[in-house]
């Protein structure tokens, strides 16, 4: 009986992040995975879903595409950084936390913001 219903539960969870993964939300799905993974370890599914989150994590397009969204989420925290030490006229500071985004991320739209702000403000 516990058994039965426990197949069931891992199926669901199973199929959610099918769902994720057919939408290619790439993260929620991999994260579902390795969660049925554990959780249902036990179940058919368990195996099924640690075997897919290798292999989504393997592919070198998706992981490409995961970089970008860290990427995206630090760029952003540092220009929003940058920002408030430029409004309180700490520019040295704000030059400084501009140069950390050119250095780290130059070919994104954040890098080719903070080279124009760092043109526009360095002394």
């Amino acid at each position: 009986q516990k058994k039965e219903e426990a197949e069931k539960d891992a199926e669901k969870a199973f199929q959610a992040a099918e769902a994720k993964e057919t939408a290619k939300e790439w993260g929620p799905a991999i994260r579902a995975y390795e969660d049925v993974a554990t959780r249902f370890k036990d179940s058919s599914f368990g195996p099924k879903a640690a075997e897919k989150a290798e292999k989504l994590k393997a592919d070198p397009e998706i992981a490409k595409e995961l970089g970008a969204g860290e990427a995206k989420s630090a760029c952003e925290g540092l220009m929003k950084k940058a920002e408030n030490y430029r409004k309180n006229g700490m520019i040295d500071k704000a030059v400084e936390t501009w140069k950390q985004v050119v250095e780290k991320y130059p070919d994104t739209e954040w890098g080719n913001e903070a080279k124009g702000l760092l043109a526009k403000y360095k002394k």
